[in-house]
């Protein structure tokens, strides 16, 4: 178990998985509040969704733009919850836990 939780960790401490909002990036003590976890998601839900979204819109030039537009928005917002669920599972389980291993060392 804690080779697995040592590889998450070491995926979520690599500066590149926080780009380009290394600022949310919270220190390795502090835990990942769901207050936190959900300004996370509107800022990388809202970015990579709308970067997918604009991908898919533009590879299907059949539909009038309007709808691709919309098609862009609603895959961004929808990208919202998706990362907020698979962060959580992923990521933020594994840093909580070694978050509070720092907090109190004798866990």
């Amino acid at each position: 178990m804690s080779m697995i939780l040592n590889f998450f960790n070491q995926l979520s401490d690599m500066d590149s998985g926080w780009f380009p909002y290394l600022f949310l990036r919270p220190q390795k003590n502090n835990v990942i509040s769901l207050g936190h976890l959900s300004k996370m998601s509107l800022y990388f839900g809202l970015t990579y969704g709308g970067l997918l979204g604009v991908f898919l819109s533009v590879a299907d030039e059949s539909k009038p733009m309007v709808v691709r537009i919309v098609g862009a928005l609603v895959t961004a917002i929808c990208f919202v919850p998706v990362f907020f669920v698979l962060w959580g599972i992923i990521f933020r389980i594994p840093w909580n836990i070694r978050a509070r291993s720092l907090e109190n060392p004798k866990r």
